[in-house]
């Protein structure tokens, strides 16, 4: 059991480390950049919407 836990933790420690690795490539591209800063925009226009459902009276 206890070789079982130290094989999951290693595989964790590695994935951790590849996924870090890869935010570390993608933060680091340009066109990721200009892709999150029109999600960003897209975000505040999407947040501005009123909520119809909001003022709805009760059932």
């Amino acid at each position: 059991m206890a070789s079982r836990k130290v094989t999951t933790r290693e595989r964790v420690r590695e994935r951790e480390k590849r996924l870090s690795r890869a935010c570390e490539i993608v933060n680091s591209d340009l066109d990721v950049r200009a892709v999150e800063r029109e999600w960003g925009a897209f975000s505040d226009e999407v947040d501005a919407v009123a909520e119809p459902w909001k003022d709805a009276p009760a059932r």
